[in-house]
């Protein structure tokens, strides 16, 4: 699956529950070996609604400055 259709696809998801997505944790190894997975975290990260963070300070942040 292209990572456009997979973020299309977990934003849909996301949207239909009326909710939002956190992954908390370093994924920087996963990342670097992969392009299609730092894509999907790039691209799923522009979104509202669907974030990969690195920690529970970034998601505290990231909750107070998004609506």
């Amino acid at each position: 699956m292209a990572t456009d259709e997979a973020a299309e696809s977990l934003d849909d998801v996301v949207r239909l529950h009326g909710v939002r997505l956190a992954v908390v944790g370093d994924v920087s190894r996963h990342v670097s070996g992969s392009t299609a997975l730092r894509d999907f975290v790039h691209e799923t990260n522009h979104g509202g609604h669907i974030w990969f963070l690195a920690d529970f300070g970034a998601l505290d942040e990231k909750l107070r400055t998004t609506r």
